[in-house]
């Protein structure tokens, strides 16, 4: 399967932090989605936020440029399983 079509996931400490990126993000025009984590990923919060692999820089910069906090990027595969930890 094609790289593009693997997506990453964004996933946080707490409910708080996932909106706050979520919004951030919304406002810089990138398309995401929420998603529950899965529970090996992110056992604290329930929120994580998935974008298109190709979007991961941009998505970085902007949460930095705002002072939004995340705990860890994941690239996902094809079934949607974690390929690696990108950040």
């Amino acid at each position: 399967m094609p790289a593009s079509t693997h997506k990453a996931i964004f996933t946080f400490a707490t409910t708080h932090q996932a909106m706050v990126a979520e919004d951030t993000l919304r406002d810089a025009g990138i398309r995401l989605e929420v998603i529950p984590p899965p529970r090996e990923l992110s056992p604290g919060c329930g929120l994580a936020l998935r974008v298109s692999l190709g979007d991961v820089s941009d998505a970085i910069d902007v949460l930095v440029s705002r002072g939004a906090v995340w705990d860890a990027v994941h690239e996902l595969g094809s079934a949607q399983e974690m390929v690696r930890r990108l950040e």
